[in-house]
């Protein structure tokens, strides 16, 4: 994975007095005190928050834009897994996705059981999966993913350089969002990502 660029980190606190008045409505009564978010912003304000500096928002316009994107609804990753067991694949389509989602945490996995961890410690906006790998394959890895209710609105691309009808089938009866097949156009990842997070969103 690259080095990551020169980049001046934002203390938490700074990201969260830039946080615009419409983001957080107050309550009445009793618990006038109290805040309730907005919905959609969760993901933004957990990044901003992260105990990791590193995985924060490079900077208070970088939060101020992930907030206007939610505000008027275009779906655009904060946190991205890959999952696959090719490391020359997991470079490329990293170096292929940086660019477009410049605000985006991209996190690389080599197996299942990896991605199973960094999910379950801190779930993810979107994750992007290789079907065939050791001990975990894409196929257990989607299972799983989909039976923790912190994925409800996190979509499942699942990618692969041999499968079919039959396997897109099988994955999207327990809950893969797209399919895949290699060699793809990174542009056409992309616009996967967007569209899936989109439809989740409008599920949940």
């Amino acid at each position: 994975m690259p080095a990551l660029a020169q980049t001046t980190l934002q203390p938490a606190s700074s990201c969260i007095a830039a946080c615009p008045r419409h983001v957080i409505r107050g309550r009445t009564g009793p618990h006038a005190g109290d805040a309730d978010l907005l919905p959609g912003y969760d993901d933004v304000l957990q990044r901003a928050l992260d105990k990791d500096p590193h995985r924060r928002w490079r900077s208070v316009g970088a939060f101020r834009r992930a907030l206007e994107r939610v505000r008027v609804g275009e779906e655009i990753p904060t946190r991205i897994l890959i999952a696959a067991d090719d490391e020359d694949w997991r470079t490329l389509l990293h170096d292929a996705l940086q660019p477009r989602f410049p605000d985006a945490v991209i996190d690389l996995v080599s197996d299942g059981e990896q991605a199973i961890a960094a999910f379950e410690n801190n779930p993810y906006s979107v994750v992007l999966v290789d079907l065939q790998m050791p001990e975990v394959d894409g196929m257990r890895l989607t299972a799983h993913l989909r039976s923790l209710d912190a994925s409800d609105q996190t979509p499942i691309i699942v990618m692969t350089a041999a499968g079919g009808p039959g396997e897109w089938k099988r994955l999207s009866q327990i809950g893969a969002d797209a399919f895949l097949v290699k060699p793809v156009a990174f542009e056409d990842v992309a616009m996967q990502i967007t569209r899936t997070m989109k439809s989740r969103h409008r599920k949940t």
